[in-house]
């Protein structure tokens, strides 16, 4: 795990790689001002239930069966950790990546990656 966890900028798709990050944030200050047209950190956060969607949302398997076995366990191991009443963001989370690396049989794999 990144530092920062799942809430860490290394997984987000928010980042415009053509565009410049604001030099006064990139050097730790906080940009007030409103006609500066580079990327800020601020706009780069990932809300829980965005990342919440995007794990829950990936397509897992190489065949349209195995992406369905997938899509079927995984909603059954999230009404799993609702049974139980789990609502803590890193749990649920937890709970998804488990079940992801079960299912690929890689303990490495956090993200889809292509």
């Amino acid at each position: 795990m990144v530092p920062g966890g799942y809430k860490s900028l290394t997984y987000t798709n928010r980042i415009q790689p053509l565009k410049q990050m604001c030099l006064f944030e990139f050097n730790g200050g906080i940009c007030n001002d409103r006609t500066c047209l580079n990327q800020h950190f601020r706009e780069l956060e990932v809300s829980d239930a965005d990342i919440l969607v995007e794990l829950a949302s990936a397509k897992e398997g190489k065949t349209e069966i195995e992406q369905a076995l997938y899509n079927q366990g995984l909603r059954e191991e999230i009404e799993k950790l609702k049974a139980q009443g789990i609502k803590d963001f890193m749990t649920v989370i937890a709970g998804i990546v488990a079940y992801r690396r079960k299912f690929l049989g890689d303990e490495s794999r956090v993200l889809k990656l292509p």
